[in-house]
């Protein structure tokens, strides 16, 4: 019974880090994504993106939200603004 219960208890262990490993590896894909999209001429597709940027504080597009910081947009410049505060940057 002690072993059936410690191959179940190892089982669990293991699909659960397999699950947040697999969490981790999306986000990642898709912060990349989403960093990608800063270069998009449709604004709604920056923002969007800001959006899911300024959500996950994933710093990976820093230097081109400092580049957005002078856009002629101004929903553009504010979301680049909101996502470089909830990374704590000057």
């Amino acid at each position: 019974m002690k072993t059936v219960f410690i191959i179940i208890f190892s089982i669990t262990a293991a699909l659960i880090v397999l699950f947040m490993l697999n969490s981790y590896i999306n986000q990642r894909v898709d912060t990349e994504t989403f960093a990608e999209n800063l270069s998009s001429n449709d604004p709604d597709t920056v923002m969007t993106a800001f959006y899911y940027l300024t959500k996950s504080k994933d710093p990976i597009a820093k230097i081109q939200a400092k580049k957005l910081l002078l856009s002629d947009n101004y929903y553009i410049w504010l979301n680049a603004a909101i996502y470089l505060g909830s990374l704590k940057d000057n």
